[in-house]
């Protein structure tokens, strides 16, 4: 009956069940990776757009302070350079 047929199958019962959950464990191991790897993501890009704002006024306020010291450098040289003409010319008269 019954009982004789899984008595004398009971390597192949205990292997195909062993198959079973190993395939269950791999489907398992994948999903939670997928799941730990969105979360990751998700994570990464709240920081991101968390700190984005802040970066661009830092460096947005560091090319502004850029940009004025090369204009005063620039207006400097031009005057500079118009009082050393006026100097030449009157050294050359």
């Amino acid at each position: 009956t019954g009982k004789e047929y899984i008595g004398d199958d009971i390597t192949e019962i205990q292997s195909s069940v062993k198959r079973a959950l190993q395939s269950c464990c791999q489907q398992l191991r994948a999903h939670l990776s997928k799941k730990m790897a969105l979360k990751d993501m998700k994570e990464r890009r709240g920081r991101i757009v968390k700190y984005v704002p802040d970066v661009c006024r830092s460096i947005l306020g560091i090319l502004q302070k850029r940009k004025e010291r090369l204009e005063t450098v620039d207006h400097a040289a031009a005057t500079a350079g118009g009082g050393r003409g006026r100097k030449r010319a009157k050294q050359d008269a």
